[in-house]
């Protein structure tokens, strides 16, 4: 998946400064961005972190050319798989582990 032409670029959240979520992306080509990893502190969930992180990495990939972002979370993971399907993301292809999600951007 990872094109070595394109960097992957992590944004770290904070709060108090203390770090509590962040984000991996990267370009997987000119048009279609890759959300690799997702993370929000256990005791930090529920307000709203992890949809901020999804919507400002969604918005730099645009800002960087792409038209739709892609990414993969494990079929028993509710709460991604929640997440981001409110964000709007649409599965495309689901097998005994994994959910691949795509979402075009507006």
């Amino acid at each position: 998946i990872r094109n070595p032409h394109y960097h992957n670029t992590v944004w770290v959240y904070y709060l108090q400064s203390q770090p509590v979520g962040f984000v991996s992306y990267f370009k997987k080509n000119p048009y279609t961005g890759y959300m690799l990893f997702l993370g929000v502190k256990q005791d930090c969930r529920g307000q709203r972190i992890g949809w901020k992180l999804v919507d400002f990495a969604c918005k730099k990939l645009k800002d960087l050319g792409c038209v739709k972002v892609e990414l993969v979370t494990q079929v028993d993971n509710k709460a991604s798989r929640s997440l981001y399907e409110k964000f709007g993301f649409k599965a495309y292809s689901i097998d005994d582990k994994y959910v691949h999600y795509r979402k075009m951007l507006k």
